[in-house]
């Protein structure tokens, strides 16, 4: 007890804490306040705990709300151009994924690395005064283990970016399958799409496979250079010892720190090994974040210009556009469309009529020429205030898993519910909606699963309707309606024009009559045409 308490007395005194040797007297002398300072020590370690986890809880859940809601505003802030090229699987396991793998760096290991680092600091400020010699030898022996473990760590990091691009393209190609489910039955095709995420499966748990050899082999390497160590300061300790250089006490402490040492350096190494999954993670979320999105790619220059009012006058001139460099879409186009006004563009599919459109919105960006509304170049203008000026019905309808009210009311979300109303009765849904048991309130399913393509169409057509946009962009909005349901919805169309600019694109001759000019779209260009008008 004595020497267990002169040892304590002597490590207090090397760190200058001479203040704490009569308290800790005072304790080790009495038996009972040697238990009550050992009930106190175990509950406050045991309150610190719990204080510690729900911290770590507390910290890793903001953290992650804050990331994950932060990058995916982000990744809809994308270049169209850029969603365009992933699919929406690998997307969405990059935004889950990847934050949930940083989350676990912070969690799991975070605490665990400081431990680590700070126990051998400690251990090796107590071998220094045991004996020098021999701690310099030692930090001479360590930078061999940093080496292999910087030759291991690079190659797990590789092993680990390949498995995370490969579960991300397994997540994107289960959810294209699922996404078109009814082609896949129509053509028989489950066991070929089967086989096709099974072959990607494979490859992945190749790499898993190989990364998992690789952590053994560094594990196995560790192991044997940790017992090298300790063989080897045994065996200077000993010669020491029997030189009388080194007592037998001394021996056991210096054997013991080192092996704390080098024990402790071992799981930071193998914590680090183990992190690489987390650190690649951290290096494609740093990818996403940096990586431009459409408003400071077209509006970092200067300030974007919001104007106090719109006429609605819209001109592109002398416009070039292509997707890949080689293949022009538009060629030196240029149109005039007057406030008010309403124009139809008609052409074979792919002659770029809904490109020309999508300039409009700034989802691209023409290689040559300009466009203008009201006279400012739209380069000049807010992006996002743009589009809440214009109002679009798709080519490729596009309903929410929600319901008809509300995909009606994404127009406009702050809409009374007699607007709905009115908008759906202007779309010549409101009827239909009418029939369905529950109404506006009916869900209408993924992608509006429930409902025919005639009716989705109409819901999209209600929703430009109700957002009453100065300009009216209306792609193909009949392509799947009856005839009576088109004629009537014409005139209706034809009402709602004339207060505002309205381009219809369409193949329609039953809709061409209500528009005050015709365009036909070939090889990039536009050719007014005359065409008789229909009541």
């Amino acid at each position: 007890m004595k020497n267990g308490l002169q040892n304590v007395q002597d490590l207090l005194r090397s760190f200058h804490l001479s203040f704490l040797i009569h308290p800790i007297e005072q304790i080790f002398t009495s038996l009972n306040l040697l238990v009550v300072a050992g009930i106190i020590l175990g509950l406050l370690m045991g309150l610190t705990k719990i204080i510690q986890g729900v911290i770590s809880v507390k910290l890793n859940n903001d953290i992650t709300f804050s990331v994950q809601t932060e990058l995916f505003n982000r990744v809809l802030c994308f270049p169209l151009a850029f969603l365009k090229q992933k699919q929406v699987g690998y997307l969405t396991t990059r935004v889950t994924g990847d934050v949930n793998a940083v989350q676990s760096l912070f969690s799991q290991f975070g605490l665990q690395i400081l431990t680590n680092i700070f126990s051998p600091l400690l251990s090796f400020t107590i071998l220094w005064q045991l004996n020098q010699q021999l701690t310099i030898i030692l930090l001479a022996i360590m930078p061999l283990n940093v080496v292999f473990s910087h030759f291991i760590r690079v190659r797990s990091r590789a092993l680990s970016y390949q498995q995370m691009e490969g579960s991300a393209n397994i997540s994107g190609q289960m959810m294209e399958t699922i996404a078109g489910v009814e082609v896949v039955k129509s053509y028989g095709a489950e066991e070929r799409e089967t086989q096709k995420v099974a072959g990607w499966m494979k490859q992945l748990l190749d790499l898993q496979f190989k990364s998992s050899i690789l952590s053994n082999f560094s594990s196995y390497i560790s192991n044997i250079v940790n017992l090298g160590v300790k063989l080897f300061v045994m065996w200077f300790s000993a010669r020491a010892v029997l030189r009388g250089t080194m007592s037998v006490g001394d021996l056991t402490s210096f054997v013991w720190y080192a092996t704390n040492v080098y024990g402790s350096m071992s799981g930071v190494l193998a914590q680090i090994m183990s992190l690489q999954y987390s650190f690649v993670s951290l290096e494609r979320l740093y990818e996403l974040f940096t990586t431009t999105h459409e408003f400071e790619s077209s509006e970092l220059q200067t300030p974007a210009h919001i104007p106090q009012e719109i006429a609605g006058t819209v001109v592109y001139k002398d416009v070039d556009f292509a997707y890949e460099q080689g293949s022009t879409v538009l060629r030196g186009l240029s149109l005039t469309v007057r406030p008010g006004e309403m124009v139809a563009i008609t052409g074979a599919s792919g002659v770029g009529k809904t490109t020309l459109m999508a300039l409009l919105l700034k989802f691209y960006q023409p290689q040559k020429g300009t466009i203008c509304l009201d006279g400012m170049n739209l380069q000049e203008l807010d992006t996002r205030w743009l589009r809440s000026q214009i109002g679009v019905v798709s080519q490729e309808t596009f309903l929410f898993d929600d319901t008809i009210e509300h995909n009606i009311r994404y127009g406009k979300p702050s809409a009374t519910m007699e607007e709905v109303v009115e908008a759906a009765k202007k779309a010549h849904i409101h009827a239909d909606i009418l029939g369905f048991e529950k109404g506006y309130q009916t869900v209408v399913g993924e992608r509006g699963a429930k409902l025919s393509i005639g009716q989705k169409q109409r819901i999209a057509i209600a929703r430009a309707f109700l957002r009453d946009p100065p300009i009216l962009i209306l792609d193909e909005p009949t392509s799947a309606l009856d005839r009576n349901t088109e004629i009537a919805l014409a005139e209706t169309l034809r009402e709602i024009g004339k207060c505002r600019t309205t381009f219809l694109i369409t193949h329609r001759m039953q809709i061409l009559g209500i528009t005050d000019r015709i365009f036909a779209m070939k090889n990039g260009t536009l050719q007014e045409q005359t065409l008789p008008r229909q009541a």
